[in-house]
């Protein structure tokens, strides 16, 4: 099984400006990766980091 690691921004990028045609291809292409992780095709690793990136954006709302 391929092991995949995500930037951060993958996991918002369907919070961003879908009226831009990069950003909507962006959004398909790491919806395609969660669905293959879901279907266990692939597996996603992650960092440190990716924790506290999440709990920042917890904390600024």
């Amino acid at each position: 099984m391929d092991l995949i690691y995500l930037d951060y921004n993958c996991f918002q990028r369907r919070f961003d400006d879908p009226n831009q045609t990069r950003i909507q291809m962006e959004a398909l292409a790491c919806q395609e990766i969660f669905n293959q992780a879901e279907a266990q095709t692939v597996q996603l690793i992650w960092t440190f980091t990716h924790e506290e990136a999440n709990q920042e954006a917890h904390i600024s709302l």
